[in-house]
């Protein structure tokens, strides 16, 4: 009975993010998605609590940490409702609001073997064919495919288990890693993500000896952090560095794209001034503040200022709960790379520690906070690398389960 509940939890909570991420191809206008989307969100949070005696895992390490996350989200979310005035500040707020109610419930889900398992074969099995249907169907709108590749963003890290996974499921997520890169030359972060699963999965015996691994996860975690000071210092900018190369262009049908273009220096300038100027390192300038930036130079519908999340997901925590938030999103990823690495007896599991190391690098970059399968994928890894089930599994355990999905 209690296995048939949480099948039933992992399965509708997958379908409902599915039909969230798949809708905004048929439904163009923002406030018939927005409803649609917070629908499936409320749903998913109302199956949360109903079930919370059940997900809640009272054995999961740090789990001070992830009701520490829940609670400073309530208060972020508090925060940004008494800023809130205009119709577009609470729509967002209200859409982007789930994201800090629903995640923290995510890494207690996946924590439990039984509950990823049933995650993984309902995105096998229904996530990924409907994303052939996405494909075709943002192609005929207005998105230019962005959305089909955040929606795909969950074969990042299904790309490592291909060696264990039917051939059936090989050749969806291949096809489907094809045609993410091809949909959106433009999408300089996800070329990255993919191209880096696979050499994680294809040289995965090289960089989980001991010794690389444990150094690899190092820079991957603190040199962002080291790159981001000595840029709000004014000593080194790496985006302005790489710029200073020699361009690599991609020619698309439409369009050249410059791949080693500075576009993020502007987006960390302003969000950076905004907080030096509202005094709110601390805790923050909430979801729904407005705020200038050198946007509305170049392009139209910044006049008033910008509100909510920039391309890096790094400020989109910075701006939304100050140093606080920082240090517990941090946290997560720091110390579930760390036991994934450190304390895990199987490879599987550690090469998900590296991969998380890796989001926590890439976040500098781009992957703004939002409700998609990237985020949720996250914060489902980071619970199976806290888990002690899962650590504790044999790479012949974990391999059988896979193969039988």
């Amino acid at each position: 009975m209690l296995r048939y509940k949480l099948n039933k939890i992992a399965f509708w909570t997958i379908i409902l993010f599915s039909i969230a991420g798949i809708q905004i191809a048929l439904f163009p206008g923002p406030t018939t998605r927005n409803i649609i989307e917070l629908i499936c969100y409320v749903l998913i949070g109302a199956i949360f609590i109903s079930h919370s005696n059940i997900i809640f895992n009272p054995n999961l390490p740090y789990k001070k940490l992830v009701i520490a996350f829940f609670i400073y989200g309530i208060f972020i979310l508090i925060r940004s409702a008494t800023i809130a005035q205009s119709y577009e500040q609470w729509r967002y707020l209200v859409t982007l609001g789930m994201f800090f109610i629903l995640f923290p419930w995510l890494i207690f889900i996946g924590s439990f073997p039984i509950f990823t398992f049933s995650i993984l074969k309902t995105m096998l099995s229904y996530s990924l064919p409907l994303s052939f249907v996405f494909f075709v169907l943002d192609r005929m709108n207005w998105s230019e495919n962005v959305h089909y590749v955040k929606y795909t963003s969950i074969i990042y890290f299904l790309i490592l288990f291909l060696p264990y996974l039917k051939s059936k499921w090989k050749v969806i997520i291949i096809v489907i890693s094809i045609t993410s890169l091809l949909s959106n030359l433009e999408n300089r972060t996800n070329i990255i993500s993919i191209f880096t699963s696979y050499f994680m999965m294809f040289f995965g015996y090289l960089l989980l000896k001991e010794s690389i691994s444990k150094i690899i996860r190092f820079v991957l975690v603190f040199l962002p952090i080291l790159l981001f000071l000595l840029g709000i210092s004014g000593i080194f900018n790496v985006f302005g560095f790489i710029d200073k190369k020699d361009n690599y262009i991609i020619s698309t049908t439409t369009t050249e794209v410059n791949m080693t273009s500075d576009s993020r220096t502007a987006i960390y300038k302003d969000a950076i001034n905004n907080i030096i100027e509202k005094k709110n390192w601390l805790i923050g300038n909430g979801v729904t503040d407005i705020y200038k930036t050198n946007l509305a130079l170049d392009l139209t519908g910044y006049e008033k200022g910008r509100m909510g999340a920039s391309e890096a997901g790094f400020l989109n925590i910075l701006s939304f709960g100050g140093i606080i938030f920082t240090v517990i999103i941090f946290l997560l990823f720091y110390l579930s790379s760390y036991l994934a690495i450190y304390k895990s007896k199987n490879s599987i599991v550690k090469q998900l520690g590296l991969y998380i190391a890796l989001q926590w690098f890439l976040i500098f970059i781009e992957k703004p906070l939002e409700l998609n399968f990237y985020w949720a994928s996250m914060f489902i890894i980071i619970g199976i690398c806290l888990s002690p089930e899962f650590r504790n599994c044999s790479n012949n355990q974990i391999e059988k389960f896979l193969k039988t999905l």
